[in-house]
């Protein structure tokens, strides 16, 4: 039996391909969680909450600055269009971010974007350059992704966890603050895109305007609506981190951020080397006309159960835990990661698969599916804002909302194929029905 699977295993192309990058990753967060209690005990979770602050308003500005266009380099049959692709979007990207940041200058004497110890100008710039780095480090990952170059993309979370640990660590000791964390990031994106442009050579063709013109007439929907969805989505996953901002002061968002990095990142671990063999592997089923129903079902069954024995144990001793490792000013976020974790499993599942509707060609339903994912939340945030709770309990309200959202991703997804979609709803039911019997069994209910 045994045998058996291993060959099946071994013969996967999903499963080679994840692996392959997921290597990388997993060496990279074993360093990172060696360093994580230096880490916990150097910066505070103010200067944590800081950085996570700017770095969600970041996250919302890089998901739209390519118009949609990242999602459009794996479309060309030819890797030379692939590469026109990119070109045009790190164009449009530096474009639209440089834009962005006009406009925040120009409104800082009446609008903060965020709240900063300090110089909110030069705050301003680390975002810049955050914006600069990470956007092309995510184009270059989309393009070294689609040449199936793996071994190019395993050593980019290595790069993270160096920087962090050379960069980050000393220069939190020294005490400067969340622009130490920064420094680490934005030197780590350099580093990664410069690898991968080395080893994909991207720019070696001729380009020009009639190009650019060209490339956004020819991929149009996506500008049209994967751009307006990516901006939706990306907004559905820092609502949370923004309206905490609006409530709380920065170091609860240092322990809600800090619950992130233990349990939301190792998820991260798993979910992107997954997704990102799951986007190459889908576009070749779809062009040769293959069913992917089945495959994704076993993925995101097989993932859920798994998951249910660590929800169990983050439910039951997750205070318990952050305190021992990361030291008793942290136990808030064990709470919070009581709560959170079986959502990050949903938002495991859905995120493993949340190509799949770019690669079935539905666009329209992409946007629209995002839109109802921000009805869900602002109604959330409503309730929350309305009668003032606690930070527990404004979490839980968010979560419930994100829930919802991940748990609907996935079942639209079955619907758009046509294929196990009660099935996979049924499962959804009971798994979310023992996470609910191990919070108010749990030895101190919340």
């Amino acid at each position: 039996m045994f045998a058996s699977l291993y060959r099946r295993v071994r013969g996967s192309e999903f499963v080679a391909s994840a692996l392959s990058i997921g290597s990388g990753k997993l060496a990279a967060q074993v360093l990172s969680f060696i360093a994580l209690p230096l880490f916990s005990r150097i910066y505070s979770p103010g200067e944590y909450g800081t950085f996570v602050i700017i770095l969600s308003i970041g996250g919302i500005v890089a998901s739209f600055a390519p118009l949609g266009l990242t999602s459009a380099i794996m479309a060309p049959k030819s890797n030379q269009r692939a590469t026109e692709v990119l070109k045009t979007a790190i164009i449009v990207m530096t474009v639209m971010n440089t834009l962005f940041i006009g406009i925040v200058f120009a409104l800082s004497g009446i609008f903060r974007f965020f709240a900063v110890e300090g110089s909110y100008a030069i705050a301003v710039i680390w975002l810049y350059l955050y914006l600069l780095t990470y956007g092309l480090e995510m184009l270059m990952y989309t393009y070294t992704n689609r040449l199936a170059m793996n071994h190019v993309l395993l050593i980019n979370p290595l790069i993270v966890s160096a920087c962090n640990i050379v960069v980050a660590l000393p220069a939190g000791f020294f005490g400067v603050g969340y622009m130490g964390l920064f420094g680490a990031i934005t030197l780590a994106n350099l580093i990664a895109s410069a690898q991968m442009i080395y080893r994909t050579k991207p720019f070696s063709g001729e380009y020009s305007l009639s190009i650019l013109k060209d490339v956004f007439k020819s991929y149009r929907e996506f500008v049209i609506f994967q751009f307006p969805a990516n901006a939706l989505g990306a907004i559905s996953r820092q609502f949370p981190m923004q309206f905490l901002a609006r409530l709380f002061e920065n170091a609860v968002l240092g322990a809600y951020s800090m619950c992130q990095r233990v349990i939301y990142y190792p998820v991260q671990l798993i979910a992107v080397p997954m997704s990102t063999a799951f986007f190459r592997i889908a576009t070749r089923y779809r062009r040769e006309g293959l069913d992917l129903s089945r495959f994704v079902f076993k993925l995101v069954a097989s993932s859920m159960i798994l998951a249910m024995p660590i929800v169990l144990v983050v439910v039951y001793w997750g205070p318990e835990m952050f305190a021992f490792v990361l030291g008793k000013q942290w136990v808030e976020a064990g709470e919070l990661a009581s709560i959170l974790v079986y959502k990050y499993v949903l938002v495991f599942c859905a995120q493993t698969t949340s190509y799949l509707r770019v690669v079935l060609g539905r666009q329209k339903l992409n946007l629209l599916v995002s839109a109802a994912e921000i009805v869900v939340l602002l109604l959330a945030g409503y309730i929350a804002w309305q009668w003032h709770y606690t930070l527990i309990q404004v979490v839980g309200i968010l979560t419930v909302a994100g829930c919802i959202n991940s748990s609907m991703n996935i079942i639209i997804n079955f619907w758009c194929m046509k294929k196990y979609t009660l099935r996979c709803a049924m499962l959804i039911a009971i798994c979310s029905i023992l996470f609910l019997f191990f919070l108010y069994t749990r030895p101190t209910a919340i």
